[in-house]
């Protein structure tokens, strides 16, 4: 069978990733070897760690674009101890008992639709009114088999995180999560059915897209980000691939908390997460953050729609962080001469490696250019 072209261009643009990881940690244990260094940057940013990451990507994100289906996709991690310091209790829980077994005696499964490193995505449906949704499976034995505590530790708090982005009223643009069940052996997400395919997907069809389309989905993103953070929740990995169609409505939706963090009570966050092209600078640096690292985030992503291509590029991982590092924008006339000047101050306020200047989700919503299109029509 042949594979389609959108996988194609994943599975390449990946390719480089992992090599460059595996000439990394040969170069590095020869160099141990011969008592040798080896360049500071590349040691810094990549050891191990990026090619476990790219290989978990190819691995887990190319068998279903419409759902999400792993753990957090992490660049490193400074510190295994503050997630579940600083995740929030609440007063009503829909985490279950009886794992499986009581999964399956609300919900009737269906067919694998998915499948990653950790996680299982199945179809299936509510017994008590026939409701189509999904459910995301983690098993926790593979977790507790790896050597570093952090996807343990965030899978099992994914539920509490979820539940806090998307409890009653829920955001229409914000994946809900109708049930959990935990037990010793996995966790269980029953969740929305976004069917319609991603945004990684459209834009690999399509190109570029017309400035009004790139808004909506834009406005749609923010509403999603600013719902979140009203609540104290950081998403942590907003990229295409996260960000999912609903075939009924045709509505954006943001779905994948498996890196989320609660940043409530004034908190600062830490640790390196999230993906390469899409991480904010101060994560890349090592430096506690806020959740304005989502605003980033969505910058690269209103991007790549309107160029259909990445503001900060390399061939390389270690490339790649670099010009995360530098955080220069530029604006091709290439690639942007038909892009409006409000679209391009947008993407200034937002991709501004200057924290204090750079804009929130509530004040993207509020940009003339989100407005004059249209945006103004999302719903909170």
């Amino acid at each position: 069978m042949k594979p389609p072209p959108h996988l194609l261009q994943r599975l390449l643009g990946h390719t480089s990733f992992i090599l460059e990881g595996l000439r990394l940690l040969l170069g590095h244990a020869l160099g141990q070897q011969c008592g040798l260094k080896l360049d500071r940057v590349e040691y810094q940013l990549l050891p191990w760690r990026f090619l476990q990451l790219a290989a978990k990507r190819c691995r887990a994100e190319y068998s279903a674009p419409s759902v999400f289906i792993d753990a957090p996709r992490r660049l490193g991690v400074r510190d295994h101890q503050h997630t579940h310091n600083q995740t929030p209790t609440t007063e009503t829980s829909m985490t279950g008992t009886g794992g499986e077994e009581a999964l399956r005696q609300q919900y009737v499964l269906g067919e694998e639709i998915g499948r990653g490193r950790f996680g299982v995505v199945r179809r299936c449906y509510s017994a008590a009114t026939g409701e189509a949704l999904a459910v995301k499976s983690t098993p926790k034995a593979p977790l507790r088999d790896k050597a570093d505590p952090l996807d343990l530790a965030l899978a099992e708090q994914e539920p509490k995180l979820h539940l806090l982005a998307s409890s009653p009223p829920c955001s229409p643009h914000v994946v809900a999560l109708h049930a959990a069940f935990e037990d010793a052996h996995a966790v269980h997400l029953v969740i929305d059915l976004c069917d319609g395919g991603d945004l990684f997907s459209l834009v690999s069809a399509r190109g570029r897209l017309p400035e009004r389309e790139a808004a909506g989905i834009a406005a749609q993103i923010a509403s999603a980000l600013a719902a979140c953070h009203r609540r104290g929740v950081a998403h942590r990995d907003v990229k295409p691939d996260n960000l999912l169609f609903d075939a009924a409505t045709g509505a954006l939706r943001l779905g994948d908390f498996g890196s989320a963090e609660w940043f409530g009570d004034g908190r600062t966050m830490s640790g390196l997460v999230g993906t390469p092209y899409y991480v904010a600078p101060e994560v890349v640096a090592g430096r506690e953050y806020g959740e304005k690292v989502d605003v980033w985030s969505a910058g690269v992503v209103l991007y790549l729609m309107l160029s259909g291509s990445v503001p900060f590029y390399g061939a390389t991982a270690p490339e790649i962080f670099e010009a995360v590092l530098r955080g220069t924008l530029r604006f091709p006339p290439r690639a942007f001469a038909s892009v409006s000047p409000e679209a391009k101050d947008l993407l200034r306020r937002m991709l501004c490696r200057d924290v204090s200047r750079r804009v929130s989700a509530e004040q993207v919503l509020r940009h003339p250019w989100i407005v004059s299109r249209g945006g103004n029509a999302v719903a909170d």
